[in-house]
């Protein structure tokens, strides 16, 4: 989109900033359990979702499985994951419990 608004961009005045710029102020990405997205999503725009109780959901198992997707990722990544990010999208606080 960023390519399209550099070559277009100037018939959309209205449109000031490159899409990116929009999606990372406005839109996170979910994961469901089993998908490699965290490679290609950025760590503050990723959130965890296990798609229960829909037809096609991990269940059970769904934490399980996504915590072995997550398993290489770094600690404080898996937290944004799992817990940060979901509560700044949602404006909840969190309490820090030591888990990763």
């Amino acid at each position: 989109m960023d390519e399209h608004f550099e070559t277009w961009g100037k018939l959309m005045p209205l449109v000031r900033r490159p899409p990116s710029e929009y999606f990372r102020r406005q839109c996170m990405v979910s994961m469901d359990p089993g998908e490699a997205i965290v490679r290609h999503a950025g760590e503050d725009l990723l959130v965890w979702a296990s798609d229960y109780p829909h037809p096609d959901a991990t269940f059970p198992g769904a934490v399980t499985k996504t915590l072995g997707v997550l398993e290489a990722v770094p600690a404080s990544v898996r937290r944004k994951i799992l817990a940060e990010n979901a509560a700044r999208l949602y404006g909840l606080d969190i309490v820090a419990t030591g888990a990763p």
